[in-house]
Formats: C-alpha cells, structure tokens, sequence
C-alpha cells in the first residue's frame, strides 16, 4: 500500500470502533464477560448482573437471578399466601400442601418432599452406612 495516502505514516491507524462515540463511554465500548474453568472444560458466562456482578450463561439466567434483588416474587401458592421468584420452587413447596413425598431412601424407605432433604437424611441414616438389598426386610 502506497505511503502517500496516509496522512501521518508513523501514527498508528485508528480502527472504526475509536470514532465511535461510544469509545469515551468505556462502560458501553466494553463487553461484559467471565470465563469460568469447571473441570478442565471452559465455559463462557457473559451476562453480567450490574447489582452484584454475577455471571449467568444466558439472558434468561440473569434476568431470573435480578428477582432477587428487586424482590418481584411472580410465582404465587394458591393454598397459601407464599410466592417464590422460581416456578420450581412453588412446585416444590406445594408439596408441603399435597404431602406428597416422591424421594425415597434405599436403604431404610423413609420418604422426602424434597430431593436436597433426601440427600442431606442419606449423609446421617445408619440404614445407610452398610449396603442392603433393596428387598430385604429391616428387623426392628
């Protein structure tokens, strides 16, 4: 390319995004993203929330997560006066209601409304701590 073109051959050349008028704004010129390593994999988050800066992998993600800070519960219990920022978590609770207790221990049969209640009753059950064929019998 003929030197002559450019003014200033020694000045660098300016790319399109510096006569944006963005480029004296860096909150708006700057894209937003974490990159977050889980297991040797990478995984690339880049929906920011301005309140606290968490990273959400989708747009549904985050504006889901922003509830929590305006306190908008949308999900409302029709037994109750109860709502919730999550249609899960509704589901969930309105098991408190039915009775309905879906998760059960292998071991001693004892029954859970919810799985992380599951979980938490296996890390302490004794029924737990030797195997037992799922058919036998406790004696008690």
């Amino acid at each position: 390319a003929p030197q002559s073109l450019r003014q200033d051959p020694d000045k660098p050349r300016a790319r399109k995004d510096d006569d944006a008028p963005e480029a004296s704004n860096p909150k708006k010129s700057m894209k937003k993203m974490v990159v977050i390593e889980q297991n040797g994999s990478f995984q690339l988050k880049n929906f920011i929330c301005d309140h606290c800066f968490g990273a959400f992998r989708s747009s549904y993600h985050l504006k889901r997560h922003i509830l929590i800070h305006t306190g908008e519960k949308p999900f409302e219990c029709d037994m109750c006066d109860m709502r919730f920022i999550q249609k899960y978590h509704l589901e969930r609770h309105k098991r408190v209601h039915s009775g309905e207790k879906p998760y059960q221990c292998e071991r001693c049969m004892q029954s859970f409304s919810r799985t992380d209640r599951l979980l938490r009753h296996k890390r302490m059950c004794q029924g737990c701590q030797t195997k037992t064929p799922p058919d036998s019998q406790l004696l008690l």
